[in-house]
């Protein structure tokens, strides 16, 4: 067993194939759940709670409406970034920049903080048109962390993550 992200809450199963019993495997094989329609889209709104709790308020969950949202989406998102950072090899030198920078903010592997999945989506994004095209193939580098840096900074994400 392991965890996906490094997330207890979100289990992995590994299996490591061998042809003899006590053999090392070569590989692994990752099989991680995922729920493609088990709940409604609309209702894992950032402003909605659906944690129940007696006797306290119906403050909004936003982190655990957009873990569920992720698990649900997995596959496409997968799809989607590397269907992005295919033949792309500033975007991908970009991503990592990216993580050393999370990295040397001790945040890449804290719970509920930014992740290496998490930047590169965002990269993905400011790659397509509902991302403004911020991050464009005539970019090098260091413009693309830039950007990235930017658009990061300059969203309110406070109210939905910790700030390291």
């Amino acid at each position: 067993m392991s965890a996906f992200q490094n997330e207890a809450r979100k289990p992995v199963l590994v299996l490591y194939p061998a042809e003899k019993f006590g053999e090392t495997a070569l590989a692994s094989i990752r099989l991680i759940p995922t729920a493609t329609s088990l709940f409604n889209i609309s209702k894992l709104n950032m402003q909605r709670n659906n944690i129940r709790a007696l006797n306290r308020a119906a403050d909004a969950t936003p982190m655990y409406n957009s873990s569920i949202l992720e698990d649900m989406v997995l596959e496409e998102n997968s799809k989607f970034v590397s269907s992005t950072f295919h033949e792309w090899k500033e975007l991908g030198e970009a991503l990592i920049l990216l993580k050393v920078w999370a990295r040397q903010r001790s945040s890449i592997y804290s719970h509920d903080c930014v992740s290496g999945y998490l930047l590169s989506t965002i990269l993905a994004y400011l790659a397509t048109v509902s991302g403004k095209n911020r991050v464009s193939k005539s970019m090098n580098t260091i413009q693309i962390c830039r950007h990235t840096l930017d658009f990061i900074g300059m969203q309110c994400f406070a109210t939905f993550c910790r700030v390291h």
